[in-house]
Order: structure tokens, then sequence, then C-alpha cells
């Protein structure tokens, strides 16, 4: 589930301002929020954990691949697809490595650094992108 949304100027600089889902009255070209003081930098984000990184892998250790990103419902927070790449970085855009979308059901469990998902999740994996380098995951 998601809890807070962090927005950056740029990809690659300046602060990021975070920002509790439940405070975002708007999404489009900008993000609404009521005014200024939702803008918080200093959330104790303590036991909390982003899934952009995590590998990806079967009970039988069998490598998916790993979490590039991931949607969400802006409504709930709620995670719905896990969107996974080889290097699981998600400064590189799309357009440079290939991404692949698995539903968030297949998901058993998530542990230290690993999302762990059904054995069948590999048959049902589906192409998002092809991406410049193409490497097959």
């Amino acid at each position: 589930m998601v809890l807070f949304v962090e927005m950056r100027p740029n990809l690659l600089s300046g602060d990021a301002d975070n920002f509790l889902l439940e405070d975002i009255s708007q999404v489009g070209d900008v993000v609404l929020v009521p005014d200024e003081s939702m803008i918080e930098n200093e959330f104790k984000m303590v036991g909390l954990e982003t899934l952009v990184g995590y590998k990806v892998v079967t009970p039988s250790q069998r490598n998916i691949g790993k979490v590039h990103g991931y949607t969400f419902s802006l409504n709930s927070g709620a995670v719905e697809e896990l969107e996974l790449d080889s290097f699981g970085l998600s400064i590189i855009p799309s357009s440079l490595v290939s991404t692949y979308s698995l539903l968030v059901e297949d998901v058993v469990e998530v542990v230290s650094d690993a999302v762990m998902v059904r054995e069948a999740a590999a048959s049902r994996i589906q192409r998002l992108s092809k991406g410049f380098l193409a490497t097959r995951m």
C-alpha cells in the first residue's frame, strides 16, 4: 500500500517533497494539495519501504527480474501492478530497457529485499516496452 508520495523538481536533482497520499486532492498535469502546509520533508518512515529495486523471485528461487516501479490506486493507495526490468532502477527510462508488468495478485510475500511471486507468475508477465538495450529477463 502506498502511504507517501515523493516529488522532485526533476529526476536527477532537487530536494524531494513528501506528501501523504491522503493529502493529494488531484492528479493530472500537476499534483494538487490543499496548501503548502501539506509539504513535509521530515516524515518518520520507520518500517516503511519502497519496492523499487527489490528482486522478484518464485518460491523455487527463479529470478523474474527487479521492480522498476509500480502502479497504484489514487483512492486507496493499494498497489495494483509491479513494473519489472533487469536493473530495478527507476531512473533508467523504459526506452532503454525492456519493462514488464506483473499483477499484484501474483505476489505471495514481500521479504527483506525480495518480492516472492507464484511459480506460474512468469507465464503471465506482459511486456510494457521494448528498450533499446533489449535485455531478456
